[in-house]
């Protein structure tokens, strides 16, 4: 009932329907497992044949081929996304928890609608969530008023002016409440675990490594 609930007001914080939710799966070694486009608007998941098919995805997964990836870690991925990598864990076949780490592309208007879902009373202007997106993904104040040709004081104004009304000691503090927030909905791009998991083998049994499938909640 609260996953629905988050579901709900997060589709209903603007007359625009939301982006999709592009997410990748690795083991904790680094193996990769699955792929996925989530369309939060239509509460549904397409899964992805192959992880090639989307560019961010590819991004991704190349990260993770090439250097590897930790749990918690946070890459520009350019101007209005960045990569978040998260521990995950999910029941195998014989119900053993399994650990994971999923990787999330998170867009300026992704970050936006969480923000405003649990943080509705602060009115924060869009130059403060510009700001606080351009911190979170790993930019100080002065690239960030580099990248936007404003002044480092008007960044600092911004950053200042977003912590004060979210009731944050500064950055750091910050950054820790909004990666709270933001792990409290990486459910808005799972599928029901079971359904997938009788799809996933029928696909791996009867059909090719380019096919692709989705599943929705009904």
């Amino acid at each position: 009932a609260a996953r629905h609930t988050v579901l709900r007001e997060y589709r209903e914080q603007s007359l625009v329907p939301p982006g999709p939710i592009k997410w990748i799966e690795f083991l904790a070694n680094g193996n990769y497992l699955r792929a996925g486009i989530a369309s939060v608007a239509h509460m549904s998941t397409r899964m992805i044949g192959h992880w090639s098919e989307d560019s961010d995805i590819a991004a991704m997964h190349a990260l993770s081929s090439k250097s590897g990836v930790r749990a918690g870690q946070l890459l520009a991925a350019g101007p209005d996304s960045f990569y978040w990598f998260v521990p995950y864990s999910t029941p195998d076949t014989l119900g053993i928890e399994e650990s994971r780490v999923r990787g999330l592309c998170v867009t300026q208007e992704w970050l936006t609608r969480i923000i405003k879902l649990f943080n509705p009373e602060t009115e924060l202007t869009a130059s403060e969530l510009r700001t606080i997106f351009q911190i979170l993904s790993g930019s100080n104040p002065g690239s960030a008023a580099q990248a936007d040709k404003v002044s480092v004081e008007t960044k600092r104004t911004h950053l200042k002016r977003a912590c004060a009304k979210l009731g944050c000691a500064g950055q750091h503090e910050l950054i820790r409440l909004l990666m709270g927030q933001m792990i409290r909905v990486i459910y808005l791009c799972e599928v029901d675990s079971t359904h997938l998991r009788i799809t996933q083998t029928f696909t791996t049994r009867h059909l090719d490594s380019g096919v692709r499938f989705s599943i929705q909640h009904l």
